[in-house]
């Protein structure tokens, strides 16, 4: 079964056969059509293998949706042997099918975990335009350009920001603009790696922070100006100057 908002789903249980001499081909099934609402709609899933996991639809119109499921019973005998020796029963992959229809753009958040093993507090969120994800010890900030993330460990702090494109992404006091940037941090130091078109970067770091020395690198005010010139991924150090 999956849960959805409609209540739980257990869609039709559909065996693709190879051998149409004997059994006509089954095509995957279609279940009910619900409705969904604008915003955040969780669904959650039982996987097959060592995860199970949360998918996370984000409209902002009301859309449609439906499950269904599919299997077959067939591949080479290696992989079927192989198969049997690690599960103990004949071969066999099936999988559920998610269909969304929409009339405007759609994001789709995929959490996995292990299996059996939900992390506790486990919740998303959509908050001035981000969408926060919370689980045990680690809290991730998502929005359109980009996203951040804190990890609280034993022995401090982790915590990173991330810009996917050109368009400039903040949180608290780490700022990143100009094309896709990525800047770790942990209680020892951290990095900066630029990435994609060529083209400036400006960074902002937290109070205390600093780009090591290196000649694509100029300070401007607060801000760290990057020169990259495209090709392999630019990995800069950042040095703790407390």
């Amino acid at each position: 079964e999956v849960d959805t908002p409609a209540g739980k789903q257990a869609p039709e249980l559909r065996m693709h056969t190879p051998d149409q001499m004997t059994t006509p081909e089954k095509l995957p099934s279609a279940g009910p059509v619900f409705p969904l609402p604008a915003g955040l709609n969780r669904f959650a899933f039982t996987g097959q293998w060592g995860i199970d996991w949360e998918l996370y639809t984000d409209a902002e119109v009301a859309m449609q949706a439906s499950i269904g499921n599919w299997g077959n019973s067939w591949h080479p005998s290696t992989e079927q042997n192989q198969f049997r020796r690690a599960n103990n029963k004949p071969y066999e992959e099936r999988q559920h099918i998610l269909r969304l229809r929409g009339q405007d753009a759609m994001r789709v958040i995929i959490l996995p975990y292990h299996k059996g093993d939900r992390p506790n507090p486990f919740t998303v969120e959509k908050r001035n335009g981000q969408t926060l994800i919370r689980g045990n010890m680690m809290t991730i900030a998502l929005t359109e350009h980009g996203y951040s993330r804190e990890i609280f460990k034993a022995v401090g702090m982790h915590k990173s920001l991330t810009a996917f494109g050109t368009e400039p992404v903040q949180e608290q006091d780490m700022r990143i603009a100009g094309g896709p940037t990525e800047v770790v941090l942990d209680e020892k130091g951290g990095t900066l790696t630029v990435s994609g078109a060529a083209g400036e970067r400006t960074v902002v770091l937290p109070k205390g922070w600093k780009l090591a020395a290196n000649d694509a690198v100029r300070k401007v005010g607060a801000e760290w100006i990057v020169k990259y010139d495209g090709g392999t991924p630019l990995a800069l150090t950042i040095e703790l100057t407390l």
